[in-house]
């Protein structure tokens, strides 16, 4: 019995002397002035004083420890509300008189501001509670709000406000007051607007509209039509359509800020039908090229005389943006040559550009044997016979019968650099011509009754050759006169005109040129 009383007397002591370190250490925190009487009288109650609430204010010894707060004093932080009401009610530290560090005091924010103690903005939104009650007198309850709304018209934009992305088409961000930079992003055929700088007061709502242009549609002209040819002469102009290219280049430029699209360029000349080409786009401030032929009908060279000059018709249908735009059209003086003339300088330029042809091989151009007038002679004349040397023979005959002769005319007389040819209908009714009109005229003849035929050029000289059993024959078609009667024989002059063009041909080796009728049509020089 005495050792028990003896154990639970030393067990008291300890505990007693733990509590009294523990009070110790905790008034010394607390700052408190009495900690030796309070120890003392704490020893002298025995360990059940721990438990005491000496100051009454809610809170006991081991909860003052706790919270840092005085034994002996009810409003710790003095702040004018009591520890255990802040600790049990308003969860703010007894120990701190400003527990949300705002510059109010706990007291103040819980009963004259009705604000949260715990937090220095008890509304949310971007003004502290101090700054809305002694800078801005606003209600720190209800939200104040600053607001930029910034919307693209009529497209979505991105929208950056100080460099920094924020949205596309329409933001609404609260803002503090301050400066901003408002910026828009690149919309495809729209000009983005320019940056806005915009100033936001405090609760200012402002609204911003950037406003995007759209490019304006395309805008096209024919800046230039130009052919390397120096007019449309028949010949070549044959050769042009019949081989598909293109006698003019068309350079169409876009003036506008747009692409062009479905681009048609069709071309007229007076008297003709139009004619049209196509591209697929033009883009903004580029020029492109479309290559065109003109239909031009037989019946302008047939009146133009010499030469003339006509209208060339330009039109241009094409869309942009998807709208289909106002046709442009404009004129372009078109130089057009007789059907008689040849352009030596369009030939020459022809000829140097092909290998196949000539500048020569435009006048098998004239040779025709659809002429009705040509086949009606050639056709009477060799009528019972199928031998070509006879065909070529009573065809000479004819045509000097007919009264053909050789009228001299030198070539290009004008220095125009242009010469021209008779068709064989015209030398027929002229009964004369120079060496290309009656070359012309005694081919057209053969080949009308199915003999082939060549043009033989000579240095300022054209004549004829023609194929007979697989051999060529050479005839000067300038003796071209109506057999004589001779001591009732009739001579014909074929022979000497045939020994002749032998002996031109053998005079010029080095410089004689064969163009073949066929081959010549072949190539597209053909009316």
């Amino acid at each position: 019995m005495i050792n028990a009383d003896i154990s639970h007397t030393i067990v008291r002591l300890a505990k007693l002397a733990i509590v009294l370190v523990v009070l110790y250490g905790a008034a010394h925190r607390l700052r408190f002035n009495y900690t030796t009487p309070a120890i003392i009288i704490i020893a002298l109650c025995g360990v059940g004083a721990i438990v005491v609430d000496f100051d009454g204010d809610g809170l006991n010894t081991p909860s003052e420890i706790q919270h840092d707060t005085s034994i002996f004093k009810s409003d710790s932080d003095s702040d004018g509300i009591s520890d255990g009401y802040e600790v049990s009610t308003l969860h703010t530290d007894p120990a701190n008189g400003d527990t949300d560090s705002d510059n109010i005091s706990d007291f103040d924010e819980v009963n004259k501001y009705k604000t949260n103690p715990l937090s220095e903005n008890s509304d949310g939104d971007l003004y502290g509670d101090y700054q809305e009650i002694f800078k801005f007198g606003t209600d720190p309850n209800s939200r104040t709000v600053s607001k930029l709304i910034v919307k693209t018209s009529p497209v979505n934009g991105d929208i950056f406000i100080d460099g920094e992305f924020q949205g596309k088409g329409q933001i609404s961000i609260e803002l503090k007051p301050g400066t901003y930079k408002v910026q828009y992003g690149n919309v495809d055929n729209y000009h983005f607007p320019q940056p806005q700088l915009v100033t936001l007061k405090f609760g200012q709502q402002m609204n911003i509209v950037g406003d995007y242009e759209s490019y304006s549609p395309s805008k096209l002209v024919v800046s230039s039509a130009v052919s390397d040819m120096s007019g449309v002469s028949p010949a070549v102009y044959s050769y042009y359509v019949n081989n598909k290219k293109q006698l003019f280049q068309v350079t169409i430029a876009n003036n506008g800020e747009s692409s062009a699209e479905n681009i048609v360029l069709s071309t007229r000349v007076e008297g003709g039908d139009w004619v049209s080409s196509s591209i697929n786009e033009i883009s903004p401030n580029k020029a492109s090229k479309i290559g065109i032929t003109p239909n031009i009908p037989e019946k302008v060279f047939e009146k133009a005389g010499k030469e003339s000059t006509k209208n060339l018709y330009l039109k241009l249908e094409y869309s942009s943006l998807g709208t289909k735009q106002p046709v442009v059209e404009s004129t372009v003086p078109l130089k057009v040559y007789g059907k008689n003339a040849l352009p030596l300088s369009d030939t020459a330029k022809l000829a140097s550009a092909d290998a196949g042809i000539s500048s020569k091989s435009f006048y098998s151009y004239y040779i025709d044997p659809h002429d009705s007038n040509v086949r009606s002679i050639a056709a009477s004349a060799t009528m019972g016979t199928d031998d070509d040397l006879d065909k070529a023979k009573l065809i000479f005959d004819a045509l000097g019968q007919y009264g053909v002769y050789y009228v001299s005319d030198p070539n290009d007389p004008l220095g125009t650099g242009v010469d021209y040819i008779q068709t064989p209908s015209e030398t027929l009714s002229l009964k004369g011509g120079d060496c290309d009109d009656l070359a012309v005229l005694y081919a057209s003849a053969l080949e009308s009754v199915g003999v082939d035929t060549s043009l033989v050029h000579v240095p300022g000289h054209v004549f004829v050759g023609f194929k007979v059993d697989g051999s060529w024959h050479l005839i000067e078609t300038t003796m071209v006169k109506a057999p004589e009667i001779i001591d009732g024989y009739e001579i014909s002059y074929f022979d000497q005109a045939t020994s002749s063009g032998y002996d031109t041909y053998t005079r010029n080796t080095n410089s004689v040129l064969i163009v073949m009728t066929e081959q010549t049509w072949e190539q597209g020089i053909t009316s």
